[in-house]
């Protein structure tokens, strides 16, 4: 059973509750038996032991024995908690509860028993202890006590407190202490009365004299004010007799409290009722203990009086600095505490007293002697430069209280600070100007309204005089400082050197970081530092100085312009656009530039727009360039080109809103770059009519040797210096430069490669013709020396590249027939387009190999000629194909190009697979198959035996060779698509004749072409204005179940959909037939399991055609019936036997079909469908062997209505109604058997259901079978009258057995 956490929480508290009240009850019975049986003894021992303290009377006795068994418990469950943990607790909680109770009743009784308690001799410490605490809680819940009983317990505290003997007894004399403390709180006379009395001048006290009088200080100030003077007189005449670490360590913690006591009065004083002294007064009687804790007890060996003098000087400097003589005083020791930095103290603390020192000689303008300055400079600045040694925990924080140290000094002392900090940069030592440099941004951050011009200048001078040093540490100091003085207002401070210095340091840390050494980790690491510190420095000068130089600005724009740094760019970026934005909106105007209009200085505007679009094209790299490249552009749109300055504030807002609304893990590469090819090209239409997009083109084309191959980025910029090209004006100049970049391609890098052909396509969207001439020159160029194929851009010892470029050539062509306008295709794509791809393929393997180059390289060599080859085709005849109206065109080159594929596949091994280039082959013809002129059939066929055998020829690949699989797999893929593409054309009636033969041979099985047949044939199923496609599919897919049986339940639900569409919509009769036909083979392949939801269906529309005027429908619906009856299982049994009840009739009826055939069939299945019924008798129908077959019916039919008036009679009266339906059919044999068996049926009927019968009009429909033409209807409705008049006149309703 599961309980909730509320329950659980329930279940714990009730549980405890018991358990508490069980102990209660348990101790309340150990006491009263306790009290019983020693009442009278204690009294007596008590009397005894305690004399001054009287005898007890009787109910005090009961009392304290009480009180001593809850003690003896507390004790007890003390010990056990020790050794078995906290779980016994409770009990000793209890205890403390119970005497606390009493206490509430009789304070008195219960202090005076816990006094006697203390007293008794040989207690333990621990049940001190524990008297001790009961006692505070019992103080601080009554409150004023009997005065009496307080004298008492302060007297034994106090001597309790100052016996110290051990470590037990150390914690006596705490608690003992903490006890005089409570009682302080309503007795503050009485307590600090005993104090006192043992506080005496030149009389060393005890140590917990000490530690409680602060404690009573700290508890109640405003009562321990009349007492503080002459406590602090008589501690000071202690000091020289205070020769033990402990007690001065009291003393010291002492006198910390009792200074911080004294301020709070101070500050309070408006509270006081006490008489009252100055902070001059409490200053004087201070600054004696200071002085001598500095100078005697400042130098004792032990650390932690050394600890405890120091971390009392910080109160007590807070008396004494405000005191004008004093302080002058206090400056005078400053020596002895810079001296402490060489010793063991921790140094936090030492820095802590001589910040105070310092800030208060700023604020009451009363600077440190200026003969200290110089030890005061030397041993701070040692300790900043010096790394803190490992003992010091607070290193970084002393480091924080250093700095505070200095700005003091640099509020008093600007000129003599910086002159020793000019002093400390001459050592050249990287520590020391760090840390230096480090203290100058400190002071100049420091948000201090008294720091001086004057300081400020002077720092800087010091940080000029280090710019030289070419340091990691020291750069990145220096840039922390620049920075800060632009945050702090110092702007004009920094122009100059400072933006100077900057730019260096962007270029210097760029460059290193660009041309670094795997060898030089460290160093590496170092320069990412100084770049990261530069870079937010760029940022933080660019948002806040003003009146930024136009050199600072062309520094920047350049950088992004050039730099191979990519992570700089973000920031860089970032930069220009707050510079941008300031000087566009008139906040920075330099002086060099103020008559000069408000565009942003820059560099050729195509070649920024091309730099940074091709950037953008990978958005998420170096901390996400691409929102901030955009954010650039959108405010440089004014100076890039304002004709596009409108239409890029509304994109660029689309586009950051993109890559916000993305991560680098969630974006779309090929997404991104079309929106960026978008905005190219609305740009682009911006500037129509202008030589804008071609000076555009020039900057990209000169970007593409600024990026490796492969990179996003140069697949970007091949693709936008194709749109691009696209659109230019002047095609001579357009030519120039496709020409050029053809000449400087490398065609053995395959990205290159690609990268050209694909801009090459671009460009021809709008300038085919220009891309046509510059290949036909560019190719006669390479033409007049094709024997030598010496052009200065190949090398001569790799004689292949020229087959390298030739290839590249047939693809770039393709690649333009891809992009070419659909109307100028139609005229170019035969020639020059196809032509030239044939061309430089035949031309190609004309070349007979070179021995020199080894059958490895000629091989290689020949499958990629053949591949790009095979690539064009499949590119041509695709743009072809895609075009919407081809009309009457007629591609030319078809048969050229089918000779060569044809030649290419009969070439390839036989046995096994080497290159993807049979399946590409394939792919060609494909594609090739559905251009017109269409392939003969005879062509059909001869190309698809050649492809066929050229797969099949294969050996299986092992599971081991992915490789081989993969092509293995392709090829498969690419034959049933050509397979697809050529049967196409079959879809004819003499097509689909060798199509039927072809799906019912065991090749289709073997050959693995069933998926682009069936495809095909699908098609062809649906046809429905072709009566004798349909059929001829129809058949073609029930033969599949001969060809490949076992892959009939693969594709069942394709061809149960497509056999069953005939029967749900039945179109012409030959088609219905067909589909029932093709049924019955595919059911003969399936189980049960396999038809599924298409049984139900099957078996519905059968029965509609059982009666239909067609013999050939009746005739197979009767076939598939019987089939169905066969494939039924255990979980379509029941819904089949419904089936059969509703076809029973039909059966019975047409098992007397005039067609011999279907009665054949028709009797079969309904024996086929007997069992059903689930009677043996009917299974085996009785009668002799030689019988005729209607007297076979008759006999059955009669046997079948038997057993129905027994078993189910109300069947037997629908069959009756469903028959007389029949008596009207239009077939002569069917209504002479519907008359038969009706007479049949009322034989044998129940009295009571022949009641129900409508007798006139049963009697009308036969009577009017008398007119019928036919005479054996004539007959067998006079027949079946007589049974029905019969049964109405001879008393047949009074039997109860029916005739016989």
């Amino acid at each position: 059973m599961c309980i909730g956490p509320r329950a659980e929480l329930f279940l714990v508290v009730n549980i405890c509750l018991i358990q508490k009240k069980t102990l209660r009850k348990e101790l309340e019975e150990e006491m009263t038996e306790a009290i019983t049986e020693a009442a009278v003894d204690s009294s007596e021992e008590v009397s005894e032991e305690r004399d001054d303290l009287g005898p007890l009377e009787l109910h005090d006795s009961g009392t304290f024995q009480q009180v001593v068994n809850l003690l003896d418990i507390i004790d007890s469950e003390s010990a056990k908690t020790d050794t078995t943990g906290a779980g016994l607790d409770m009990r000793k909680t209890l205890a403390s509860v119970i005497i606390m109770e009493k206490a509430t009743t009789e304070p008195s009784v219960v202090i005076n028993t816990l006094i006697r308690c203390l007293q008794v001799p040989e207690i333990s410490t621990q049940r001190k202890v524990n008297i001790y605490n009961i006692l505070q809680d019992i103080i601080q819940q009554e409150g004023e006590l009997e005065e009496q009983c307080v004298q008492r317990l302060v007297a034994i505290a106090s001597k309790e407190m100052r016996e110290i003997p051990e470590m037990e007894g150390y914690m006596k004399a705490e608690v003992a202490s903490d006890t005089l403390v409570a009682l302080s709180r309503n007795h503050f006379s009485l307590v600090m009365y005993e104090l006192q009395h043992h506080l005496k001048p030149l009389n060393l006290t005890d140590e917990f004299v000490i530690i409680t009088l602060a404690k009573l200080a700290n508890g109640n100030v405003f009562e321990f004010m009349p007492y503080m003077g002459i406590t602090l007189a008589t501690i000071f005449t202690m000091l020289r007799l205070a020769n033990e670490a402990k007690i001065r360590q009291a003393i010291c913690s002492a006198m910390e409290t009792f200074c911080e006591t004294v301020q709070f009065y101070l500050k309070h004083l408006e509270e006081s009722v006490y008489p009252v002294m100055t902070e001059e007064e409490f200053a004087l009687k201070v600054f004696p203990m200071y002085r001598y804790f500095v100078t005697v007890w400042l130098r004792h060996y032990n650390p932690e009086v050394k600890l405890g003098v120091i971390k009392s000087l910080k109160p007590m400097l807070g008396l004494l600095l405000p005191n004008d003589d004093l302080r002058e005083q206090v400056y005078d020791y400053i020596p002895l505490l810079l001296a402490e930095y060489q010793g063991s103290l921790e140094v936090l603390f030492v820095t802590q007293v001589l910040r105070q020192i310092l800030e208060l000689s700023v604020t009451t303008n009363t600077p440190v002697p200026q003969m200290q300055l110089h030890t005061i400079f030397t041993e701070l600045h040692v300790q900043v430069c010096n790394k803190a040694p490992a003992q010091h925990q607070y290193s970084s924080q002393n480091l924080m209280e250093m700095v505070h140290c200095f700005v003091a000094l640099a509020r008093s002392y600007p000129k003599e600070l910086m002159k020793f900090f000019f002093s400390q940069m001459e050592t050249n030592k990287e520590a020391v100007r760090v840390g230096t440099l480090n203290l100058i941004r400190a002071i100049v951050s420091a948000d201090e309204p008294r720091m001086s011009i004057r300081a400020i200048y002077l720092a800087i001078r010091v940080v000029k005089n280090t710019i030289s040093d070419t340091r990691s540490k020291v750069r990145m100091a220096i840039l922390h400082i620049i920075g800060q003085l632009a945050l702090c207002g110092y702007q004009e401070r920094i122009k100059g050197w400072g933006l100077k210095y900057l730019s260096v340091q962007l270029t210097l840390s760029t460059y290193k970081l660009t041309n670094r050494r795997e060898k030089f980790y460290q160093r590496d690491l170092e320069e990412r530092m100084v770049h990261k510190v530069t870079m937010d420095t760029v940022k933080i000068i660019t948002s806040s100085v003003s009146g930024m130089t136009t050199e600072f600005w062309v520094r920047l724009l350049c950088y992004i312009m050039e730099t191979d740094y990519v992570e700089a760019l973000t920031p860089i970026c970032i930069s220009l656009t707050n510079l941008a934005e300031h000087q566009l909106h008139g906040q920075d105007v330099d002086v060099s530039v103020a008559g000069k209009s408000r565009q942003v200085d820059l560099p050729a505007p195509q070649k920024l727009l091309a730099r940074l679009l091709v950037l953008m094209s990978s958005p998420y790299k170096g901390e996400g360039r691409g929102i901030a490249m955009l954010n650039l552009l959108r405010t440089l749109s004014q100076s890039i080109a304002p004709s596009m300055a409108d239409m890029w504030e509304l994109e660029i807002a689309l586009l950051v809103r993109y890559l916000e609304e993305h991560t680098e893990f969630t974006w779309d590469q090929k997404a991104w770059e079309d929106k960026l090819i978008q905005f190219l090209r609305n740009s682009l239409k911006k500037t129509r009519g202008s030589s804008w997009s071609l000076r555009l083109s020039k900057e990209l084309n000169n970007q593409i040797a600024s990026f490796d191959s492969p990179s996003l980025e140069k697949g970007f910029l091949y693709r936008a210096l194709g749109f691009t090209l696209a659109t230019g004006l002047e095609a001579s100049k357009v030519e120039v430069l496709l020409l050029e970049l053809l000449y400087k391609t490398d065609y053995s890098n395959d990205f290159d490669s690609e990268g050209v052909i694909m801009c090459f396509g671009l460009c021809a969207r709008g300038q085919v013709k220009t891309v046509l001439n510059v290949l036909h020159d560019f190719e006669e160029r390479i033409q007049e020396s094709e024997q030598s194929w010496q052009i200065s851009a190949w090398r001569k010892d790799h004689p292949w590249r020229r087959e390298t470029v030739k290839s590249a050539l047939m693809v770039m062509y393709s690649c333009v027939a891809s992009y070419c306008h659909p109307q100028l295709l139609l005229n170019l794509v035969d020639s020059p387009i196809t032509a030239k791809i044939i061309h430089h393929y035949v031309s190609s393997c004309q070349v007979a190999p070179s021995a020199a180059w080894g059958d490895v390289f000629w091989t290689r060599l020949d499958i990629c000629l053949k591949m790009a080859f095979m690539k064009s085709v499949v590119q041509v005849t695709k743009a072809i194909n895609n075009i919407k109206d081809l009309e009457d065109f007629h591609f030319a080159q078809k048969t050229t190009l089918t000779s060569i594929i044809v030649a290419v596949i009969k070439a390839e091994p036989t046995d096994n697979l080497v290159s993807p280039v049979r399946a590409l082959a394939m792919e060609a013809l494909s594609h090739l198959s559905k251009l017109k002129p269409f392939y003969s059939t005879e062509e059909n066929s001869e190309l698809m035996d050649i492809s066929i055998h050229s797969v099949i020829s294969l050996q299986l690949p092992g599971e081991d060779n992915e490789s081989i699989k993969t092509l293995y797999a392709n090829a498969l893929s690419s034959l049933e698509q050509l397979m697809e593409s050529l049967l196409q054309r079959q879809l004819d009636p003499k097509g689909l004749q060798e199509m039927v033969q072809f799906m019912s041979g065991p090749v289709l099985y073997q050959e693995k072409l069933l998926k682009p047949a069936a495809l095909l044939l699908e098609k062809g199923a649906d046809q429905e204005e072709d009566e004798a496609l349909r059929v001829l599919s129809l058949r073609a897919l029930g033969n599949m179940a001969l060809g490949a049986p076992k892959k009939v339940k693969q594709y069942r639900k394709v061809l149960l959909e497509k056999c069953l569409g005939p029967l749900r919509e039945p179109v012409s009769n030959s088609v219905t037939a067909e589909g029932m036909e093709a049924l019955t083979k595919i059911l003969a392949e399936l189980r049960e399991g396999d038809v599924g939801s298409s049984f139900d269906a099957m078996s519905e529309q059968c029965r509609i055609f059982f009666d239909n005027e067609s013999e050939l429908l009746r005739l197979k619906a009767f076939i598939l019936f019987g089939k169905l009856a066969r494939v039924v299982g255990m979980s379509k049994k029941h819904f089949f036997k419904g089936e059969v009840k509703k076809a029973w009739i039909p059966l019975m009826l047409h098992s007397q079909d005039p067609c011999s055939n279907a009665a054949q069939a028709c009797m079969a299945t309904m024996f086929q469908c007997v069992h059903f019924w689930g009677w043996k008798s009917l299974e085996h129908p009785s009668g002799p062997s030689d019988t005729a077959t209607d007297d076979k019916m008759t006999v059955f039919q009669t046997t079948m209505c038997s057993i129905l008036t027994r078993k189910k009679p109300a069947v037997l009266y629908r069959f009756l109604l469903e028959t007389m339906a029949y008596v009207k059919n239009n077939l002569s044999r069917i209504r002479i058997a519907a008359c038969n068996l009706a007479g049949i049926i009322m034989k044998q009927m129940s009295t009571h259901y022949l009641k129900k019968l409508d007798f006139p009009a049963l009697r009308n429909s036969l009577q009017e079978l008398q007119l019928d033409p036919d005479p054996g209807v004539r007959r067998a409705a006079l027949e079946t009258l007589t049974v029905l008049d019969s049964c109405s006149q001879h008393g047949f309703l009074a039997s109860p057995q029916g005739m016989s």
